[in-house]
C-alpha cells in the first residue's frame, strides 16, 4: 500500500530494517519476475568519476539487474564535444580560473560546489546565465 505525505502512515525505522525490507522485497520480485526486472537509474551531476562511478554499478552488475545508460545526457553530451572539439577530455577544473567568461546553460552553480567559480569571480571573470527550462 502506498501511502501518501502527511497521512501519518509513516514511522522512523532502523538501517538494518530498511534493507531488511529492500532485501525481502527485491528477492521476491528477482523470483517472480527476474533480476532484470530492476532498472536502477541515478544521475550524479558533476560529481565526477570518483564519486559517480562507484560500488552500485557493481552491485546491480552483479544482482543481474538491467543496464542501461545511466544518465540522460551524458552520452549525447560526450558525443557532441567528440564532435566539436575531436575528443572527449573535458576541461581541467583548475583551469576554470583563467577564464574570462562563465555561461551557465541549465545548472544552478551555487549549489553544485563551483569552488573554482567564486576564484574567478575574484579576478573579476563575469558569469552569465541561460535558464534553458522556463
Amino acid at each position: 500500500m502506498l501511502a501518501k505525505k502527511g497521512e501519518g502512515q509513516f514511522a522512523p525505522i532502523t538501517w538494518e530494517e530498511a534493507i531488511e525490507t529492500i532485501r525481502q522485497k527485491w528477492t521476491k520480485l528477482i523470483e517472480e519476475k527476474g533480476p532484470e526486472s530492476i532498472l536502477p537509474y541515478s544521475f550524479y551531476g558533476n560529481m565526477g568519476n570518483l564519486n559517480a562511478e562507484g560500488m552500485d554499478r557493481r552491485f546491480f552488475y552483479r544482482l543481474g539487474s538491467s543496464q542501461l545508460d545511466r544518465t540522460i545526457c551524458q552520452s549525447a553530451g560526450t558525443t557532441g564535444y567528440k564532435y566539436t572539439m575531436g575528443a572527449s577530455i573535458g576541461t581541467d577544473p583548475e583551469d576554470t580560473i583563467h577564464t574570462k567568461l562563465f555561461i551557465f546553460w541549465g545548472i544552478n552553480a551555487v549549489s553544485t560546489n563551483m569552488h573554482q567559480i567564486t576564484l574567478a569571480q575574484k579576478k573579476s571573470t563575469k558569469a552569465r546565465s541561460e535558464d534553458c527550462c522556463n
